[in-house]
């Protein structure tokens, strides 16, 4: 089990609009103290995304061969997500778009050797987050990248979805973790798994220990940050926010996790300038994390040792 930190944490800056090179990124967090590196594919819009470019299988490459030499691993990616029930997704060529980044996120994956791919489950409010006609369009979807990222060698993992975005409707499909389990049960497929986001089931007034002892077996990642119940999805350092991380850890602990303790807390270095203040921010975040491995490696010693649920 390592701990992971995610390349958004300092791919955008504070009075910036260009994404700060995967290079550079990977350098940085190494520098940090990473060794382990979740690599984000979800700034498909922007142009100055990797994915988008003549030469990105080279550049990928050329990715994986820094990482080798580094002695870095990427474990987890985040594949390109959009919000398919806001209006701005059917804008003219933006569908294409995304699908051209969804299919080459997939074969990226593989060639890093990414071990699990996070991918949002759609909503279709035109179906009140309905079980089952939900399931059957994220089916139809979904179903072509699910094996292109299994034939790389890429498992999937569908995430947590927050439960509101304030536009006009109240729900989205797999904010409970009993959809979620449905969608993934559907598939039959150990391939395909749960990414748990502790954030999303906060603002979700979820019992996150009840979940992941559902979940079980299916929890193959997760998305580890902390907010306020109510405030949004601030994407902070656990203990910033009021999240239960004991009872979260024992969870894990009780249905035998085996992947990696991966953050996404951009929120406080990615709204910084480049530089001083943002390798600040990055080591902030690094010692964070180290404390929260040794919460998780005591916690599990006691497990061990008194049973401890």
């Amino acid at each position: 089990m390592e701990i992971q930190n995610n390349t958004n944490c300092c791919a955008t800056a504070r009075g910036r609009k260009d994404l700060l090179p995967y290079p550079e990124a990977i350098k940085l967090l190494y520098e940090t103290g990473y060794r382990c590196i979740d690599i984000s594919f979800t700034a498909y819009k922007n142009p100055d995304f990797l994915l988008r470019t003549g030469d990105w299988e080279r550049q990928i490459e050329a990715l994986r061969l820094q990482a080798d030499t580094l002695g870095v691993s990427f474990h987890q990616c985040h594949f390109p997500f959009a919000e398919t029930h806001s209006p701005a997704f059917y804008e003219p060529g933006n569908a294409e778009l995304f699908d051209l980044c969804m299919e080459r996120a997939c074969i990226a994956a593989g060639i890093l050797g990414v071990k699990v791919g996070v991918q949002h489950p759609r909503t279709y409010p035109e179906y009140d987050s309905e079980s089952a006609k939900c399931r059957e369009e994220n089916h139809a979807y979904y179903d072509r990248y699910v094996k292109l990222a299994a034939d790389h060698h890429v498992r999937t993992a569908f995430e947590n979805m927050m439960p509101t975005l304030k536009r006009g409707y109240e729900r989205r499909y797999c904010d409970h973790y009993e959809q979620l389990i449905d969608l993934v049960d559907s598939y039959d497929d150990p391939m395909v798994g749960i990414c748990w986001d502790s954030g999303h089931a906060n603002q979700a007034n979820l019992d996150q220990s009840r979940a992941i002892r559902a979940i079980g077996r299916h929890l193959i990642a997760l998305h580890i940050n902390d907010n306020h119940r109510g405030s949004g999805d601030e994407h902070l350092l656990p203990y910033m926010g009021d999240i239960d991380w004991e009872q979260f850890v024992s969870a894990l602990l009780a249905v035998n996790y085996s992947g990696d303790l991966t953050y996404e807390v951009g929120k406080l270095s990615r709204d910084t300038p480049r530089g001083p203040f943002q390798n600040a921010f990055l080591r902030a975040i690094y010692e964070n994390h180290v404390c929260f491995r040794s919460l998780y490696e005591k916690k599990s010693e006691d497990f061990l040792t008194r049973g401890d649920r």
